[in-house]
């Protein structure tokens, strides 16, 4: 029988994590294991694949670790929560020793956030809204937390920053991240950080939009204005005291050089003269 070999169970994504270990498939489980090389010996160790392990057969996982006992010293995995797999199947592959690492909450989709948020976090969130203020130079961190359902599905978000007025200040999406772009997604949940530096945003309302995106360019569904912010400028002021003017008003390096004390067709300026030239740039 031909198996859909996706997510965890991927060679792909078993070949992907080869930097940190020599990639083995268990043949009659269908899990992938990584050997490793144990620094100052000739002996080997295992992990499962980053970071959680998965496999076809759960039942024929212990004959796979018999066969490969005599291959390497020992093997850690961290099972996934949502495979089909009972405590007695794992106590036989693991029989010298099994620990529970967390306890896993499954939350039901179909309801409201209001029918398992308690009301006590609800209180303080709503609390927090209401005195929470961002300044100019504050970094902003916005997470978002979100579930593939699709196992193998190539995943990511994209946010679009907006003004009050409507204007798109910029669109980002985590084309330098290192771990997940561009690799195929297991089933779960995952988060997506995206960091905003300070001294970026000008003083103004702000709005966010977060789109889903497959396969790195097809929009998949997006959701207006999930997060709404306003920016505040309460740090000290010399010179200018109103509003900057533009939507971003960036730190940037600036550098004034002094470069004489006269130049070609531009006399000297007497105490008490008029000066009529023109400015000269270059």
């Amino acid at each position: 029988m031909n198996h859909l070999c996706i997510g965890y169970l991927s060679p792909q994504y078993a070949e992907s994590l080869r930097e940190f270990g020599l990639p083995r498939l268990l043949p009659l489980s269908g899990g992938w294991v990584l050997q490793r090389n144990i620094p100052g010996s000739v002996e080997f160790d295992a992990m499962g694949c980053y970071p959680l392990f998965s496999c076809r057969d759960w039942n024929h996982l212990a004959e796979d670790l018999t066969e490969l006992e005599n291959e390497v010293v020992c093997l850690s995995v961290v099972p996934e929560p949502f495979d089909d797999f009972r405590e007695d199947v794992l106590r036989k592959a693991f029989p010298d020793k099994l620990v529970v690492l967390k306890q896993r909450f499954v939350v039901d989709l179909t309801k409201t956030p209001e029918t398992f948020v308690s009301k006590h976090h609800q209180y303080y969130a709503r609390k927090a809204l209401r005195v929470i203020t961002v300044e100019v130079v504050t970094p902003i961190r916005l997470e978002f937390d979100y579930w593939n359902l699709v196992p193998g599905t190539v995943l990511n978000l994209s946010i679009f920053v907006m003004s009050h007025e409507g204007v798109c200040v910029f669109n980002t999406g985590p084309v330098d991240e290192k771990v997940w772009h561009g690799k195929p997604f297991p089933g779960g949940l995952f988060r997506s950080v995206v960091h905003i530096p300070g001294n970026f945003l000008n003083e103004g309302s702000y709005r966010v939009s977060v789109m889903a995106v497959i396969d790195m360019s097809r929009g998949l569904f997006k959701r207006d204005d999930v997060i709404c912010f306003d920016i505040k400028d309460f740090g000290p002021r010399t010179g200018w005291f109103g509003k900057f003017p533009g939507v971003v008003r960036p730190k940037l390096t600036w550098e004034t050089h002094f470069l004489g004390d006269s130049m070609n067709g531009v006399g000297h300026i007497e105490d008490g003269a008029e000066y009529n030239e023109k400015p000269c740039f270059s």
